[in-house]
């Protein structure tokens, strides 16, 4: 396998030469893109070639973030499998990948920069509309996975992982209510012990049929859209990619990136968004089995983040923004599905 620099800031214009074919690289730039990398550092290289021309590459490595680096081992292994073994055969536009290798806790991955295309801001937060074409795009991903024999053995590959998140939930709880307090009053702290019980069953869910590949971790951040002639949809960030259900990745998009009033206003037209794509796909599953599933999964989204936050060891304007943003939106939806429950 060929050796790849440990970090951003070691890659050198003779090792992209080496690794990519066809360009020469005279020089080149580090732009940091600090707020796209919550697990992982990214950065866009602005290659200079003899002509004077300049092209730009999207670089993605481990973390410097020593544990987070070591928590996320195992997902960046995922990331570079896919992008060698799933990306070339998705009917979903994703960046073309130029080089992409892992070894030990370290990976390192060279995709296509997609401007002008930007990625959308979760915590900024997005429209209705943004989250109605995300809808619509993963539904034709996930038809052409749904159900398919080749899921035995992607599931072999893509495993499914949080084999004891309830556990790890349960002593997270009182470091993560004390985290998250300034979020919290005395009936969301009751539904988040509540939570505890029968978690690990419910978590457990998402691997249940009908099963297809799901991207996981789909936020607005995660998702390019056009800004302006020239631009294309895509979807990032494929380290969390694994066999599961797909309502999770619709769940986890309206939750984490709608504001809580437009999600609550929204969401059951983008359910029923997405099962009418299933169906223009040949994928038919009633629309109200899909938004009991919905209900279901939404009080994981607190589960998960509160899991990830206490996690976090170094906090960054980055990772504050992110829970000043999303924890409101995801107690909400503890809240919402307690109310309904």
């Amino acid at each position: 396998m060929t050796s790849f620099p440990p970090d951003l800031h070691s890659i050198t214009p003779a090792w992209l030469d080496a690794v990519i074919p066809n360009i020469a690289v005279t020089g080149l730039t580090l732009e940091p893109m600090g707020e796209q990398g919550l697990t992982a550092d990214m950065g866009r290289l602005l290659l200079q070639q003899p002509s004077g021309a300049r092209v730009s590459v999207i670089a993605k490595c481990s973390s410097s973030d020593v544990g987070t680096r070591k928590q996320f081992r195992k997902f960046y292994e995922r990331e570079v499998a896919f992008y060698r073994e799933i990306a070339p055969a998705s009917n979903l536009r994703v960046p073309r990948c130029l080089f992409a290798a892992g070894a030990a806790d370290s990976h390192l991955i060279l995709l296509e920069d997609m401007r002008p295309s930007a990625p959308g801001d979760t915590v900024a937060g997005i429209d209705t509309e943004f989250c109605l074409a995300f809808a619509t795009r993963i539904a034709g991903f996930h038809a052409s996975w749904w159900g398919t024999e080749g899921l035995v053995q992607l599931r072999e590959q893509f495993p499914a992982f949080g084999v004891s998140f309830a556990s790890g939930y349960a002593k997270a709880l009182e470091v993560g209510l004390a985290l998250l307090a300034p979020f919290l009053d005395a009936s969301t702290v009751a539904l988040a012990r509540e939570l505890s019980h029968g978690l690990q069953g419910r978590w457990d869910e998402q691997w249940a049929g009908p099963q297809t590949m799901v991207q996981w971790d789909s936020h607005a951040s995660n998702v390019m859209r056009p800004t302006e002639q020239g631009g294309d949809w895509c979807v990032l960030d494929w380290q969390n990619c694994v066999v599961g259900s797909g309502i999770w990745d619709v769940t986890r998009f309206c939750v984490l990136s709608l504001p809580t009033a437009q999600r609550r206003d929204g969401e059951r037209d983008i359910i029923a968004t997405y099962a009418r794509a299933l169906a223009d796909h040949g994928v038919l599953i009633s629309p109200p089995s899909l938004w009991s599933a919905y209900r279901r999964f939404m009080p994981l989204m607190f589960a998960q983040q509160l899991r990830f936050l206490t996690s976090i060891t170094t906090w960054d304007e980055t990772r504050l923004a992110w829970r000043e943003a999303v924890v409101p939106r995801v107690v909400a939806a503890l809240q919402d599905a307690g109310e309904s429950d």
